[in-house]
């Protein structure tokens, strides 16, 4: 009487070390010492600033794109086709730097355990004005916000993904009956450069958007309309 058996005995030293085991999870962890938190901080300091470059490397990647296909498209409406295959080709190669870089962000991301952000704004890496000391100033042309609206629809309307071409064939047609001769008239006074003032205007709210991640670019000449923008254009 009182005496255990042998499988009651193995049963009861297999339960305590279970529970000498989840104890041994549980209790905390030595703290760090002084060196060792320095040394902590830094890494996570060094961390944060390789993704922070990262970031602006990838924004800077996309801006050249941006303004790459607007030379582009420049270099087609003057048709100069020395330019166009020079420009054709770097903005190929430009694409694939791209497309690399995104791929090294999610190793990144997967890695550091930060999802990107949208970075700080600098004013280096924002569209540039465009130069109104060489615009015409005849007539009234419509504002480049108007093109905002418009051009979403415009990718909406090719299922979200369109040639820059056609988006801002479908966007003259929306806005066309509010067109005065000073939005048809030359955006410069350059023949060469035979573009009228709403498409400049159109392709400045383009790169505006990119900025802002409502549209993004989806190869040479390609344009997508992201999440982000679908969310604006509804709410709009």
């Amino acid at each position: 009487m009182g005496l255990v058996g042998p499988e009651q005995t193995l049963w009861v030293e297999a339960e305590q070390s279970w529970m000498e085991g989840l104890i041994r999870q549980l209790e905390p962890l030595d703290p760090l010492s002084a060196p060792e938190i320095a040394e902590q901080a830094l890494l996570e300091k060094l961390v944060e600033n390789a993704g922070s470059r990262l970031w602006a490397f990838l924004d800077d990647v996309n801006m050249l794109l941006t303004h790459g296909e607007m030379a582009l498209e420049t270099a087609q409406a003057s048709r100069r086709y020395d330019r166009v295959a020079t420009l054709a080709q770097w903005l190929e190669r430009l694409l694939k730097v791209q497309q690399s870089g995104e791929a090294l962000a999610e190793l990144w991301g997967a890695f550091s355990g930060k999802k990107r952000s949208m970075p700080a704004k600098h004013p280096s890496k924002k569209a540039p004005v465009p130069d109104k000391t060489r615009k015409r100033t005849k007539g009234a042309a419509l504002p480049q916000k108007e093109y905002r609206l418009p051009i979403l629809r415009a990718l909406a309307e090719l299922g979200g993904r369109g040639k820059t071409a056609e988006v801002l064939d479908r966007v003259y047609l929306q806005l066309k009956h509010l067109f005065t001769d000073g939005d048809l008239e030359r955006a410069y006074d350059d023949p060469r450069r035979d573009e009228p003032i709403w498409r400049n205007r159109a392709r400045w709210e383009i790169a505006a958007l990119k900025e802002e991640k409502l549209v993004q670019s989806g190869g040479y000449g390609v344009l997508i309309l992201t999440d982000k923008g679908a969310a604006y254009l509804h709410g709009a």
